[in-house]
């Protein structure tokens, strides 16, 4: 008999007699088969209830979870929900963000106002996800009393702890001037962060390489580079930004035809390289 099986049927035991924390981790190594168990939803959520069911709050999410997928049990988001705030209210963070998800779908609009409450708790307790999806609500009035200051305030401090979606949103806030003051220095800023950090992201990754491309473009907020605003495109282009396509496109017509003055000698060997860079 193998270590690992060994390891197992003492937590079986364990589980057996009412250890909640054997009883999760039984759930945990059936849902992914580890352990020398076999991979096996019904007897992972079979477990994770026994663990839910004392009151143990990672069992009560990941048992929410089961339900909302329809993993080793009939799918029933009635359920979800109701095992997701069990969790929640004893701090899970991970359930109050998949109870607002869930609330937020609904068609009461006190789910709403309930999804609200709960992203508050998550963004108190320091998600960055609910900090973003929090400071929407307030910006558009859903679920709370409207306020552009408290939601730039959420989006600031997700920004800052590296939040892609979050960096880009403050960006563009500072671009347009709308809910903080215009300012394209630190627009461009944190353009930058947004595509350093949105590796988990492309589609935030590519839109804040565009943005930069155009302050390069047309100098604004950056100074006017556009061999690096060709770099900048050509790499969001790369993940299938139609916009930066269309601009590398333009560019190298303008660059065969001679017809833009952007393309005049002095700049012509620094153009050509960004552009073959560009398009490779």
């Amino acid at each position: 008999e193998s270590p690992m099986s060994k390891l197992a049927n003492e937590i079986l035991s364990r589980a057996d007699d009412g250890d909640e924390d054997a009883q999760c981790d039984l759930g945990i190594w059936y849902y992914l088969g580890e352990h020398g168990l076999p991979q096996d939803y019904r007897e992972a959520a079979r477990w994770f209830r026994r663990a839910a069911d004392q009151g143990y709050e990672e069992a009560q999410n990941n048992l929410a979870i089961m339900y909302d997928n329809g993993l080793g049990v009939t799918k029933d988001l009635g359920e979800a929900v109701r095992w997701y705030r069990h969790a929640a209210e004893q701090g899970n963070v991970d359930a109050t963000i998949a109870l607002a998800r869930l609330l937020c779908r609904g068609k009461d609009p006190e789910d709403v106002v309930e999804a609200a409450r709960w992203l508050r708790s998550g963004a108190e307790h320091g998600s960055e996800f609910a900090m973003y999806n929090l400071a929407l609500m307030l910006r558009g009035g859903i679920g709370v009393p409207q306020d552009h200051t408290e939601a730039a305030r959420w989006i600031s401090i997700a920004a800052d702890q590296g939040f892609s979606e979050a960096a880009y949103a403050l960006a563009k806030a500072l671009q347009d001037g709308k809910d903080v003051p215009k300012n394209d220095g630190e627009a461009a800023l944190w353009f930058r962060r947004a595509a350093e950090h949105g590796s988990d992201d492309a589609e935030i990754m590519a839109n804040a390489q565009y943005a930069l491309a155009q302050m390069h473009h047309l100098g604004q907020g950056l100074p006017r580079d556009q061999s690096e605003a060709l770099r900048l495109a050509g790499l969001a282009a790369d993940q299938g930004h139609e916009d930066a396509r269309r601009f590398v496109e333009r560019w190298a017509s303008e660059f065969r035809s001679g017809s833009n003055p952007e393309h005049a000698p002095r700049r012509l060997i620094e153009a050509e390289r960004a552009f073959w860079q560009a398009v490779k």
